[in-house]
């Protein structure tokens, strides 16, 4: 089943696919995480588009 808005990428950082919901209804998964402005800076020049849930882990943290 297709859901809508919701795409299978693959992390350019490790190579593992990973669903994006950056175009469905919803949030993103990745909406859930707090990353600091160096950070972003740093994904921005390293990585052409978004990185997997376990990447992101170690750039920012999950907000509570």
């Amino acid at each position: 089943m297709e859901v809508v808005g919701v795409i299978t990428k693959e992390c350019p950082r490790c190579g593992t696919a990973f669903f994006c919901h950056s175009n469905a209804k919803t949030p993103c998964w990745c909406m859930d995480y707090s990353i600091n402005s160096e950070n972003l800076k740093v994904l921005g020049e390293k990585y052409n588009g978004c990185i997997c849930p376990d990447c992101l882990k170690l750039y920012g943290q999950k907000k509570k």
